[in-house]
């Protein structure tokens, strides 16, 4: 086990390949549970638990998504890269969740200190980036490329779960 956080810390690093990622459908099961869990832990800061399980669930989806299309010719990779999206999401995530309730001071306000904008900012850009480097390989692009690619999907995701939350009115 040890090996295999090692090697999610390193892929988010960008000193891994997802390539090298396990692809077991029992482990992929694992990592599902932990980033969907994730997700709404981290959720849970700013929506509550409904907007935040669908949230956590639609995300959860649309990387799926995201990796099957990146994917189309070749098949035999998506599992491995899904896995990679879902470990270096988990990694970057946990980060993202000690600052959540590290820095959100009032629920209701929502005032973040500036520290905490720019640790925020910080994580935000290394997602783009890690997951600019999974795409980079598993598509065979440039790192340019895989960048600009993940950024479009991070956006399209944040786009889809605002539009979500307003049309459930949650």
């Amino acid at each position: 086990m040890k090996y295999v956080i090692e090697y999610y810390v390193r892929l988010a690093l960008l000193r891994a390949k997802p390539q090298d990622c396990p692809s077991s459908n029992a482990f992929q099961m694992i990592l599902i549970c932990f980033y969907l869990g994730l997700s709404i832990l981290n959720a849970l800061v700013i929506y509550g638990f409904t907007k935040g399980a669908i949230h956590g669930v639609l995300d959860l989806s649309l990387l799926y998504v995201f990796t099957r299309l990146i994917l189309r010719g070749k098949k035999e990779r998506v599992h491995q890269t899904f896995n990679a999206f879902l470990g270096v999401g988990i990694v970057i995530g946990l980060l993202h969740t000690i600052c959540s309730y590290a820095f959100v001071v009032d629920q209701n306000t929502k005032d973040i200190p500036d520290v905490g904008k720019i640790l925020f900012l910080l994580i935000f850009i290394w997602i783009i980036i890690a997951y600019g480097h999974i795409v980079r390989h598993a598509a065979e692009l440039n790192l340019p490329s895989g960048i600009s690619i993940s950024l479009g999907y991070t956006m399209l995701n944040a786009m889809m779960l605002l539009s979500i939350s307003e049309m459930l009115r949650i």
